[in-house]
């Protein structure tokens, strides 16, 4: 019987923390005058960012499946007190728009169970779904069958990324009558599938040979592959930057090498997996009051996302240390005082 190989925890929260920085980098804006490192920076590592995610849930959840239901649940609870708290935020949003004010309880609607009431909270939704719709097709398809049907959602998906190169063709023309619709393609329907799978595949193959010799060197080899697709795409840039196929062999290869790496495996990171997640929930707000705040400052776009990523990263780190310290506390008080009602209403 082949021996387990344990996991090195410390690596995946070490990448997580760097790509929830990254995750903020993008929201800044713009952070580089160059055209060219702008695109390196925003259109390669920070859309690295959320397919990591999605493998890294895809594959913790293969190993213990029977935490799906309650992770989703959790997911789920931060998902609506999130939106709870961004939901000023899109109301402000809604009424920049030229709608009639008639329409925002089904603008805020929509944003509920689609885009999210600010722009980050579009994952929440899609990745809830995403699982839904991978767990009810899995009962239907045999494994090739939905390597199929999510390539295909994927290459739908993709013609957003690679409209420049299909200009006049009826794929764009089909893209952009749903795209007047649903907005995006970037959602659990075409983009998350095929991210779980991958995960899901990788936790299942993960004794292979294939993946256990030379993993740093196919998550090179993969690298290599993103950053030549990359460079087509930088020449001929589409609507948008979602959808990169080359990041579907970089996430599977990617996580491959940072389950298994002895680089920093003795280390005791698992707290950075909690800052990771509070940058993530609150970095919005500070990038958007520091643009408030530098709204009429002569500063050029790059300089201005510069100030506004230090300002962010300065504060939103401070929150989540407080909320790291803090937080624990207010649980425990909380426990206590269940424990506490339930003494008293077992001795009436």
């Amino acid at each position: 019987m082949t021996k387990e190989i344990k996991i090195n925890f410390s690596m995946f929260s070490l990448l997580q923390y760097v790509f929830a920085v990254l995750v903020i980098l993008l929201h800044a804006q713009r952070i580089f005058p160059n055209d060219g490192l702008h695109f390196v920076q925003k259109s390669i590592f920070s859309r690295m960012a959320v397919p990591f995610f999605i493998v890294s849930a895809s594959f913790w959840l293969a190993r213990k499946p029977e935490q799906l239901k309650i992770t989703s649940k959790k997911w789920l609870c931060s998902y609506l007190g999130l939106s709870l708290l961004y939901l000023p935020y899109a109301v402000w949003y809604y009424q920049q728009s030229n709608y009639p004010g008639i329409y925002l309880p089904i603008g805020i609607l929509a944003s509920l169970f689609y885009t999210g009431t600010c722009y980050h909270l579009w994952y929440f939704p899609a990745i809830l779904f995403g699982f839904f719709f991978y767990h009810s097709l899995r009962k239907l398809l045999p494994q090739k069958g939905l390597w199929a049907c999510f390539i295909l959602l994927y290459l739908f998906g993709a013609i957003e990324t690679y409209s420049a190169c299909l200009s006049g063709t009826f794929f764009v023309k089909l893209y952009d009558n749903y795209s007047q619709i649903f907005f995006t393609s970037r959602n659990g329907l075409f983009y998350v599938p095929i991210f779980i799978l991958i995960g899901q595949s990788l936790y299942d193959n993960r004794q292979a040979p294939f993946l256990a010799r030379q993993p740093f060197l196919k998550f090179v080899l993969a690298f290599g592959l993103l950053l030549a697709e990359s460079f087509i795409i930088f020449q001929h840039q589409g609507y948008d930057k979602n959808f990169i196929f080359s990041l579907l062999p970089f996430t599977f290869f990617l996580v491959n090498w940072a389950w298994r790496t002895e680089l920093f495996r003795e280390k005791q990171w698992q707290t950075l997996k909690y800052y990771s997640k509070y940058y993530y929930y609150f970095h919005p707000i500070f990038i958007e009051l520091s643009f408030l705040w530098l709204a009429n400052s002569d500063l050029k776009k790059w300089e201005k996302g510069i100030v506004v990523s230090l300002m962010t990263l300065v504060a939103t780190h401070f929150l989540s240390h407080l909320l790291l310290k803090y937080a624990p506390l207010k649980r425990l008080m909380l426990h206590k005082m269940i424990q506490s009602i339930r003494f008293k209403l077992t001795n009436l």
